[in-house]
């Protein structure tokens, strides 16, 4: 009920009122009961925002800068561990902190569920030779420990039994959930059956990857 001279909120006729017509806008007015004190204020929508979310709060990219940087020259799992740089196109612009890298580990700015996406540009040359037959797996490596790594995301390539030189491009992707970002980390690489090499640019994105804040943890 309503104290004296106060007006009833049962009075407040809202179905028979006009609709906006329009998105609603930052500069559009609520009514809120500051605290729940009973002491009413005004409040702009562009506050709700701060309250529920207002989207996307964390987006970064990196990527190898450099050319055919790296011979992996024995078969089993590398990671890239040298060469990353932040996207530094004119045209990119990260959203938030954005992510920190050092020699290959990638850590996160804050607590959050994140959308990983590795794409690893590849050709089956090493030294001089063209490796008739081979296979990688992109891969995304998370540890939980700041120590140990294991595999959550595989992305499967492979060449043509001959012996030319191929070009090849394979990406793979995982939602992880970031609760610690001390021992909660990322790397990437690739598990390979036969020597090869990775490619990379510094004005455009070859092997690179990408990160997404979803939400929060």
């Amino acid at each position: 009920g309503a104290g004296a001279g106060a007006f009833d909120i049962a009075n407040l006729d809202i179905d028979g009122g006009t609709d906006i017509g329009a998105a609603i806008a930052d500069s559009d007015l609520f009514i809120i009961d500051d605290g729940a004190g009973g002491t009413n204020r005004k409040t702009a929508a562009s506050r709700l925002k701060t309250y529920i979310g207002g989207g996307i709060t964390e987006a970064d990219q990196w990527r190898v800068s450099t050319n055919e940087t790296t011979d992996w020259s024995s078969a089993g799992r590398h990671y890239i561990t040298s060469g990353w740089e932040r996207v530094d196109n004119a045209q990119f612009e990260h959203i938030g902190s954005g992510m920190s890298e050092s020699s290959g580990v990638f850590t996160f700015p804050s607590t959050g569920k994140y959308y990983i996406r590795f794409q690893l540009d590849w050709t089956n040359r090493n030294a001089g030779t063209n490796y008739a037959l081979t296979y990688m797996l992109a891969e995304i490596g998370v540890t939980t420990n700041n120590s140990s790594y294991s595999q959550f995301a595989h992305g499967s390539s492979s060449n043509f039994p001959n012996s030319g030189e191929y070009y090849h491009s394979v990406a793979t992707t995982y939602i992880l959930d970031v609760s610690d970002t001390s021992n909660i980390k990322v790397k990437m690489g690739a598990y390979i059956a036969n020597p090869m090499k990775f490619l990379g640019n510094t004005g455009y994105n070859k092997t690179h990857v990408t990160f997404i804040k979803l939400g929060d943890t």
